[in-house]
């Protein structure tokens, strides 16, 4: 894969004014080209001054939580960060060389020889200025445990680099640091970069809520008895789907996106939660790229075109077919 593709990959991006702890974040989608050079240089500033702090402080360690930070693995749907929730992959890790952990080695001599490896893609500086970070490109995202655990005992061979083995999770996030010299460690766009493969790997069967639905499974559930148990049932249906990250990207239609994307603006006009429930969908995308009000334009747009009855036999036939006959028992 070339540099230029992998910069171009999306990755979910989190902004905070008051911190991430009471729930207070921002939640968007953004390019690797994006958060490893123009987002750092908007915010440069500000790092600075965090630097000033000196590194470890309490000081320091309590104004760090209001920065950016970025998931490594790829995009996540909203307000859902954990391993098993990912959207999309972006089949890169990243590795921590911080100084603290290997105060006899040489940073700068390091740095060189990791990013002459074929399948390091970058080597920034984290958001301290103190340590470094490999970005790996590895041959498949969701085995991320096993290429941490690998590549960190082969380093310590190697170079003798101590790396934290319990930084090895999927959902892992970095804050945004700033490098004034990022473009000399990042490779060239037209640079070919080998993904690092593992031979022996336990693989698992993906599970089924990110699968691609076809429109003839749609509608593939009964009508139910009356509007009151239609609506709250399906509410319930949609929920659970955009919960698990369904969005547009698994609908295999042979309408166009747009078209698509605008019936189910149509479909969720029949809920007092409806236009959270677009917001949810349109960000769930892996190619989402629209503001809150743009999206809220939109939705306020369209119109109720089918029966709540319809709509039922449409999103409780989703759930049908990707959790089973009794996905409604775990609501």
């Amino acid at each position: 894969m070339k540099t230029k593709d992998i910069l171009n990959q999306k990755h979910t991006m989190l902004y905070t004014v008051s911190g991430y702890t009471n729930g207070s974040y921002q939640q968007i989608v953004e390019s690797l080209r994006r958060i490893l050079i123009d987002i750092p240089d908007m915010i440069k500033n500000k790092i600075f001054k965090l630097r000033e702090l000196g590194y470890g402080t309490d000081e320091y360690n309590k104004t760090k939580k209001y920065f950016p930070n970025w998931i490594v693995s790829g995009t996540y749907p909203l307000r859902k960060l954990t391993d098993n929730d990912t959207l999309t992959w972006s089949n890169i890790i990243s590795i921590d060389i911080d100084k603290k952990d290997n105060p006899d080695v040489d940073l700068i001599s390091i740095r060189k020889e990791l990013f002459n490896l074929p399948y390091v893609v970058a080597v920034p500086k984290s958001i301290s200025g103190k340590g470094i970070y490999a970005i790996i490109l590895v041959e498949e995202g969701q085995y991320t445990k096993e290429y941490y655990k690998y590549i960190s005992k082969l380093w310590k061979q190697q170079y003798g680099l101590n790396i934290d083995e319990k930084c090895d999770n999927i959902a892992r996030k970095r804050f945004v640091g700033y490098d004034e010299e990022i473009t000399k460690w990042i490779k060239p766009e037209d640079t070919d970069i080998i993904p690092w493969k593992l031979k022996r790997i336990e693989k698992k069967e993906p599970t089924k809520s990110n699968q691609i639905i076809n429109d003839k499974n749609l509608y593939n559930i009964s009508k139910y008895k009356n509007n009151s148990t239609n609506t709250d049932l399906t509410r319930n249906a949609i929920w659970k789907l955009l919960n698990n990250g369904y969005s547009i990207d698994n609908i295999n239609s042979t309408e166009n996106k747009y078209g698509v994307w605008y019936h189910i603006a149509c479909d969720f006009k029949h809920f007092n939660d409806g236009l959270e429930m677009f917001i949810r969908f349109s960000q769930n995308s892996a190619n989402y790229n629209d503001d809150i009000k743009s999206i809220t334009k939109k939705y306020n747009g369209a119109k109720i075109e089918s029966t709540i009855e319809d709509i039922s036999r449409k999103w409780c036939g989703i759930c049908k077919h990707i959790y089973g006959s009794q996905w409604w028992k775990n609501l």
